[in-house]
């Protein structure tokens, strides 16, 4: 008795990508030293690009829009602009309290609570006296 895939028509190349130029979001095309990777939203996929002497930094980049950066920003891509920003902005998954759209957290100190305020709803940090 063979394996079950004995007779399947298989092709190790397809299973996947073992270069970059094998990925469908991709477009390599000259390929140089010190060449970047950047987006193109018209044709959707990553192209390479002679990285410009005036690339020092991330906000250097033609499709990277950052300002007023803050730490423990991430780089979100906007679609409506074709550009990656930082924010704060998380997803489902968020790494704290204060990532949360309803909470607003300020100066933190022992002993607090989190109490909800409707005027803004949301939920802020706050004593309450229990005696």
């Amino acid at each position: 008795m063979g394996l079950p895939f004995e007779n399947a028509d298989y092709n190790e190349d397809q299973i996947g990508a073992t270069k970059l130029t094998e990925l469908t979001d991709t477009s390599i095309n000259d390929l140089q030293n010190n060449n970047i990777l950047v987006y193109n939203s018209t044709t959707e996929k990553w192209e390479n690009q002679t990285q410009s002497s005036s690339v020092n930094v991330i906000n250097d980049i033609g499709d990277v829009n950052i300002t007023n950066i803050q730490n423990g920003q991430r780089l979100v891509y906007n679609s409506s602009n074709s550009k990656w920003e930082n924010s704060t902005i998380t997803d489902n998954n968020t790494d704290n309290l204060n990532d949360l759209t309803d909470t607003n957290l300020d100066s933190i100190a022992n002993n607090e609570t989190l109490i909800y305020n409707t005027t803004n709803s949301k939920w802020e940090n706050g004593n309450i006296n229990l005696n």
